[in-house]
């Protein structure tokens, strides 16, 4: 059927529901690479803390010093936990003073 209504004032033009799911699209697509730069970070960041950890571990056993070994074998811990689910622990954010942690006082 063949009728001359114009184009803007057709109801069947699906423009608005394009522009709306475009506009989720990418919106969509930012936060998906904001989550994957975020992940990459915090792995990195793991690999960071567990190479300071495992180091400073050797450090203390040639010291002797068993509270050093345990401190830095739950950081070499934590690392291992970063770099395997990409979301950084809830010690290191203590650690660093982003938010306050269930057991170590925060840094200032």
């Amino acid at each position: 059927m063949l009728t001359n209504t114009p184009h803007f004032l057709d109801t069947t033009n699906p423009t608005t529901a394009s522009t709306t799911a475009t506009t989720t699209s990418s919106s969509n697509k930012v936060a998906q690479a904001g989550e994957f730069t975020k992940n990459m970070l915090a792995a990195a960041h793991g690999a960071g803390e567990k190479l300071r950890g495992e180091f400073n571990q050797g450090v203390d056993r040639t010291f002797n010093e068993s509270e050093g070994i345990a401190k830095n074998e739950r950081i070499a811990n934590a690392g291992n936990s970063e770099m395997a689910t990409g979301q950084f622990a809830k010690s290191t954010k203590n650690r660093e003073g982003a938010v306050p942690g269930d057991h170590d006082p925060r840094r200032v």
